[in-house]
Parts: structure tokens; sequence; C-alpha cells
């Protein structure tokens, strides 16, 4: 996996390098989650298949590979309770 430079590469790699005080992680926790939805909801609006399995491998020594599931949900928000339907 390639990290590009971005604002958001630079918060990760500034968030890996502080110490591993509760509040940082919290932060850094946050941050991912909102990083993991942009990138879901974008690939997803540009047509990208985004369900699946993907394994990823770090090139950094210290930081451990990750194998990442996505699987597709019925929103919470909506039920199909929830539809209306138009009659014709």
């Amino acid at each position: 996996m390639k990290l590009e430079n971005s604002p958001s590469t630079d918060r990760h790699r500034q968030l890996m390098d502080t110490n591993d005080s509760l509040p940082e992680k919290s932060a850094a926790t946050v941050a991912f989650e909102q990083d993991l939805n942009a990138l879901l909801l974008e690939a997803f609006a540009n047509g990208a298949a985004v369900e699946g399995e993907w394994k990823i491998n770090l090139p950094v020594e210290a930081a451990p590979d990750w194998t990442i599931q996505i699987t597709k949900r019925r929103s919470e928000k909506h039920s199909v309770d929830d539809l209306e339907f138009i009659e014709e």
C-alpha cells in the first residue's frame, strides 16, 4: 500500500508518532472513522466495488499488516417498513 502525501496522511503520521495516551488514541480513532467513512462514500459514489476482502501489507516494518473485510448491510436508519410506495 502506497501512502500519498496529503493532509490526511500527514495527520496519520503525526498521530502514529505520538505517545500512547488515551486522549490521543481517541482522537486518532475518531479521525480514522471519519476518513474511512469518507473513503467508502466516495468509492461507492464513483461505482467502485467496495464489498470484499483486502490484504494490506504496509511498507513500515514496525506497523502490522492488515486484512480488511467490507460487507454490505442494510442501513440502520432506513428499513423496508419506512419506505413509501407510490401506487399506480
